[in-house]
Parts: C-alpha cells; sequence; structure tokens
C-alpha cells in the first residue's frame, strides 16, 4: 500500500513539474489561454480533460513500456516521423526555458539576458538529474513541487472570487492549453506509467490534474482582482511592489523553470542514450538550445505554443481514443478474464471437432474382422 502511494505520489509530482513552467507561475500562460473564460467551469473542464489525457499516457506507458515503444505501437513505419516531432517541440520548450531563466536573473542582477549564464549552470544541473532516468526525474519533482504548490496557494488564496476574467469568450482554449502541456510533457508522462497498476495510473492523474486546476484558479483569481493582465509577468504586477514577495516569486519561478527545463532535457537526452557518441550529441544539444533561447522567452512562447497545442490535441486526442478501446472494448483490459472464459470454451468446442472431418476409413475399428468400406 505504501509503495502504491508513493509511486503515485511521484508520478503525479513529475506531471504536475513538467507543467507547471515559468509561464505557468509568472501567470502569463493563464492569461494568454483563460482570458474571456468562466473560472470555475474553465478549471473543472481542465480538470476533466486532464484527467482523461493524463490517466490515458500513464495507463498506454504502462502497457507498452514507454514512449518510443507506444509510438510504435500506434504509428507503424511513421514512429520515427513522431519522435523527431516530439524532440523538435522538446527543443523549443528546453530553449524557452532556458531564455526564461535568463532573463529572470537579468532583471536582478542586471546582466544581459544575453549572455547564458544561469542557463547554462541549469542545464548542467538538468543533465546530472536526467542521467539517473524517470525515476531521477519523479524525486527531484517530488522536492521541488511541493513548495511550488505551498507557494501559489498561500500567495493567491483569500480574497474575494471574481467570476470571469476580463476579454472574448475562448473556452476552447482551454482544451488547447491541456493539450499542449500533455503534448510538451509526453516523454515523463508515458514513462511515468510504466510498472504501475490501473489504480495508481488513476490516482496520480486526478491528484496531478486537480494540483494544476486548483493553482491555475487560485492565479486566474489573483490576476482578475489586479490590473496585471497585460503586463509581461501579470502574476508579479498583482501584488505591487513587494520586495519580499519579489524575491520569494523569482525563487518560485526560477523552480518552475527548472522543473519543465528538466522535462525537456529529459526527453531529449532519452534519444541520445543508446548512441555510441551520446556525449558529443547532447554536447551539441546543449550549444544550439542556448543559440536558439536568445530568441527570447515571450518570443518563443508566443509562436510557438499554440502551434504546439493543435498538434498536441490531434496525438493525446488519438491516444485517448486507443486507450479507450484498449480498456473498454474487444481485447480490453477490463474484459481480459471474460475474454478469457470465452475463448477457452471456443478452443475446447475446436479440440472437439478437430480432424472429425480428416478421418479415414482404414483408420476406424474393424468390426467382425472387416473395415468399413466408401460408397462407390
Amino acid at each position: 500500500m505504501k509503495g502504491n502511494f508513493l509511486s503515485a505520489v511521484g508520478a503525479a509530482s513529475s506531471i504536475v513539474g513538467a507543467v507547471i513552467g515559468a509561464g505557468f507561475v509568472t501567470g502569463a500562460e493563464i492569461v494568454r489561454f483563460f482570458s474571456g473564460t468562466f473560472l470555475l467551469p474553465a478549471c473543472a473542464l481542465l480538470f476533466i480533460v486532464l484527467t482523461v489525457f493524463f490517466f490515458s499516457m500513464l495507463y498506454l506507458g504502462g502497457l507498452y513500456g514507454g514512449l518510443n515503444r507506444l509510438n510504435l505501437r500506434v504509428s507503424g513505419g511513421f514512429s520515427r516521423l513522431l519522435n523527431g516531432l516530439i524532440s523538435v517541440c522538446s527543443f523549443v520548450t528546453l530553449s524557452g526555458m532556458c531564455a526564461g531563466i535568463d532573463a529572470l536573473f537579468s532583471s536582478f542582477s542586471g546582466v544581459d539576458e544575453r549572455i547564458p549564464v544561469l542557463s547554462a549552470v541549469f542545464l548542467v544541473i538538468s543533465a546530472f538529474i536526467c542521467k539517473r532516468g524517470i525515476g531521477g526525474v519523479q524525486k527531484f519533482n517530488s522536492v521541488l513541487v511541493p513548495l511550488m504548490v505551498g507557494f501559489i496557494a498561500a500567495a493567491c488564496a483569500g480574497g474575494d472570487v471574481t467570476l470571469r476574467f476580463t476579454g472574448r469568450q475562448k473556452i476552447f482554449s482551454v482544451i488547447i492549453y491541456a493539450s499542449m502541456n500533455c503534448f510538451l510533457s509526453a516523454p515523463v508522462i508515458v514513462d511515468s506509467g510504466r510498472g504501475k497498476s490501473l489504480a495508481v495510473d488513476l490516482a496520480a492523474a486526478i491528484a496531478a490534474a486537480f494540483t494544476i486546476s486548483a493553482c491555475a484558479y487560485l492565479i486566474m483569481n489573483k490576476i482578475s482582482r489586479g490590473s496585471g493582465t497585460d503586463e509581461d509577468l501579470p502574476l508579479l504586477s498583482s501584488f505591487g511592489g513587494s520586495r519580499v514577495f519579489s524575491a520569494a516569486f523569482a525563487l518560485v519561478t526560477a523552480a518552475g523553470i527548472l522543473t519543465t527545463l528538466v522535462s525537456s532535457h529529459y526527453a531529449l537526452l532519452k534519444e541520445t542514450a543508446k548512441s555510441p557518441v551520446k556525449h558529443a550529441l547532447n554536447a551539441i544539444i546543449a550549444v544550439l538550445t542556448l543559440a536558439f533561447s536568445r530568441l527570447g522567452f515571450y518570443e518563443i512562447v508566443s509562436y510557438a505554443y499554440p502551434v504546439i497545442g493543435v498538434i498536441g490535441l490531434l496525438y493525446v486526442g488519438f491516444l485517448t481514443v486507443y486507450s479507450s478501446r484498449r480498456l473498454f472494448f474487444a481485447d480490453g483490459y477490463l474484459f481480459d478474464k471474460r475474454n478469457e472464459r470465452v475463448h477457452s470454451r471456443r478452443e475446447k468446442a475446436q479440440r472437439k471437432r478437430c480432424g472429425v472431418n480428416e478421418v479415414q476409413f482404414e483408420n476406424l475399428p474393424a468390426v467382425n474382422d472387416k473395415v468399413a468400406q466408401p460408397r462407390a
């Protein structure tokens, strides 16, 4: 029982850590995707969609043993193309997180954000964590995620409840947001499902979806009560110029960047793990990431994330349908016992009838020393 609980906590933490990055903690993603929605219905929808998506991906990860095998199963000869697309999107996210941490460091230190000081350090830390596989990612996120969630709850709880953001209605963007994050976090989510039972998968999916949805609601509610929806850092702007909060906010944002950076880095390093020149490839990935991140955090997020959201909706939606067929229909897990009984009866009947039409007359027992002969 204790092992299942810790397993569910580890999986849920890895998922939450992959989703709650710089854009989430600062409120920039929240404003972009949730403006114009009613807060409670939007968060309820987010919780339902994320639970279904997370559970489907965890279940398939346990069924096939990882993302690469899953993609090979569902896409056949196109699996390399699909893995490549996921790697490109992970690279974009990794670059965005590097740009974000350099921009954050620049705002407090005065160092030009075009100089990749802290991002290079974060890449080294990330490589060290990812070297230990999905278990290392889960343990790392199990430490940082509670701190981030606790900060969001303490900073944003209380006050009047605002029912709606200003802006035009765009409830469909909530689904795009969920799809985008599931697609970007696919390597971590699917690999987290390896070796786990359905009960653990469901518990981890519900816990992760609830945590993300609750934090989104708290951040949305806090921002909507202020005037920071048009700022680059909406949540920080909603608190005014508090130095104490600004320092704490910077630390939590850095933690959010690091957890998402680790998740994206894990996807790329996993692809190079079996290569004889993996160290050279990993060094090339780091250099290209630092170079691409010079485009800037908000430029990368603004242009790349909506496109990734649409791709994610197609991919994760297909996985959800595929997992539903596996669970509830012909060869599904929930019907294995029933199918086993049905197939055993069919096999017994076949064995009883086996060879009836192939019996030869000379093989029949003799009656009165005579063997029956076929009619002419």
